[in-house]
């Protein structure tokens, strides 16, 4: 999750978003909240094609999906370490009935941030995506998307595969 935090800050931290040439907001609209120096070849939003409606929404979503792939994994290691510190301490040293209730609230915030980490992976994946189609274009996009659309399926299987083989039910321990 760190890890996945950290290329997600790089993507962000070297994000070059393309305004449009049109403006956001129209010449007129700009004087009219007081602004000096107005372009006056600024149309505005409402002037822009369909490309650069579709630029402008490929890139809030690539922003806005980062940055929840940024602070989801950000908070599945903040989760990990409090579980990971906090956890055994009251199990050492906790009063009677401290492991029991140690190893129970552990055993669900395995789960709860097993489900962090899967969804960290799946917005860095949907990232991903949306970088690639913003800066690399559709023709390398295009085949890019079916190759890791492919390996994430074969990660998903294999992963499955494990959690079936691996995974303790909460049954055995209340």
């Amino acid at each position: 999750a760190t890890l996945l935090a950290g290329f997600t800050f790089t993507f962000l931290s070297n994000l070059d978003f393309v305004e449009p040439e049109e403006g956001y907001l129209s010449a007129d609209a700009l004087r009219k909240l007081g602004l000096d120096g107005v372009d006056e070849t600024d149309a505005g939003a409402l002037s822009w094609n369909w490309s650069v409606w579709l630029k402008q929404l490929l890139q809030v979503s690539f922003i806005c999906v980062s940055y929840s792939c940024l602070f989801i994994n950000l908070w599945c290691t903040h989760q990990c370490v409090v579980n990971s510190i906090l956890g055994p301490g009251l199990a050492l040293r906790g009063p009677s009935g401290s492991v029991h209730r140690a190893v129970s609230t552990l055993m669900k915030q395995c789960g709860f941030v097993f489900e962090l980490f899967e969804l960290g992976v799946l917005t860095f994946g949907l990232s991903l995506m949306l970088y690639g189609v913003i800066y690399f274009g559709v023709v390398a996009w295009f085949p890019a998307t079916i190759i890791s659309c492919l390996l994430a399926r074969a990660t998903y299987k294999s992963i499955q595969k494990v959690i079936l083989q691996l995974w303790l039910c909460a049954p055995l321990f209340e």
